[in-house]
């Protein structure tokens, strides 16, 4: 993976859904940080592999700030493992769904995720077809 293609993806799904011009944070932690966060905020123990946390009411405006997501590059290891892919397409594929979760999009049930992964995948092969 690049130094900058975490961010160069973030801003490529902004701009690609039309919010070019909020800012947002992205973390890539571990699983243990993961783990914690993932107890503290959805109540659930253990890693996952992404959680995204809205800010974008917090601070309206130019400035605006979208959210913060945080993924998982021991989860993205051992799924790329799993599933036969470069860990840099599974690890940017989390971000993607992170960011596409703070823009609106839900996988709660199967329209909206078969929706949400569509969206993401067609977003992730247009960012990596452009490398």
């Amino acid at each position: 993976m690049q130094p900058g293609e975490v961010a160069a993806l973030a801003g490529f799904v902004l701009r690609a859904e039309g919010r070019g011009e909020v800012g947002l944070s992205v973390s890539v932690v571990d699983d243990e940080t993961m783990a914690a966060l993932h107890e503290r905020y959805s109540g659930i123990a253990g890693p996952t592999d992404v959680l995204a946390f809205p800010l974008e009411d917090e601070v309206p405006g130019p400035e605006a700030l979208l959210g913060e997501v945080v993924v998982s590059a021991d989860t993205a290891a051992r799924e790329a493992e799993a599933r036969g892919l470069p860990f840099a397409r599974e690890l940017l594929l989390y971000v993607a769904h992170g960011v596409l979760h703070l823009l609106g999009y839900d996988d709660h049930d199967e329209e909206e995720r078969n929706r949400m992964h569509a969206r993401q995948e067609e977003l992730l092969d247009a960012f990596l077809g452009g490398r």
